[in-house]
């Protein structure tokens, strides 16, 4: 009995404190609770996340392959491009060939007459007015000229235009 008796006064002592502990333990469950989703939460997204990892690691080396497809694709196109051959169903022109082109000189047409002046070279006729100079681009080789003024007209023969050029002076001609 003496047992009990002590056991009451201590009993006394802690009941006023007893629902502090109760609410206390019951804080720190509703804590460790909390905590719990916590972590559930975290190892969900986790687990998403690595999902998504190996979904894009498969999708990459996917298109890793379908890139080094394409690639080879391009290389085997660009060898078959060196060995393809061009051939056309037209030849050149006629006379035409693969020699350089014939070097060009300048035909100098200079009119001193106070008319104007028709110079006809190969069939092309070039008006020079009076007192005036013009100069004719054309390919270096044989040529044949004519020039007329007022009427007259004077022929020349076949002529060779070299690189340096040629000059056509009209000029009036003094009696004798």
């Amino acid at each position: 009995m003496r047992t009990w008796t002590r056991l009451i006064p201590a009993v006394l002592l802690i009941l006023p404190f007893a629902p502090g502990l109760l609410r206390a333990a019951d804080a720190d469950t509703k804590a460790i609770e909390q905590l719990q989703k916590d972590v559930k939460k975290l190892q969900d997204d986790v687990q998403k996340l690595q999902n998504e990892m190996t979904t894009n690691s498969v999708r990459g080396a996917t298109m890793a392959a379908d890139l080094h497809e394409i690639l080879r694709r391009l290389d085997g196109l660009a060898k078959q491009q060196e060995t393809i051959e061009r051939i056309s169903r037209y030849g050149p022109p006629a006379g035409t060939s693969n020699a350089p082109p014939p070097p060009s000189a300048t035909i100098t047409l200079e009119n001193q007459y106070s008319d104007p002046a028709q110079v006809t070279i190969n069939g092309l006729t070039y008006t020079v007015q009076a007192f005036r100079t013009i100069q004719v681009p054309r390919p270096a080789g044989s040529f044949v000229y004519s020039v007329e003024v007022n009427g007259f007209l004077a022929q020349s023969p076949s002529t060779v235009l070299t690189p340096g050029g040629f000059r056509i002076r009209i000029f009036p001609r003094m009696p004798y």
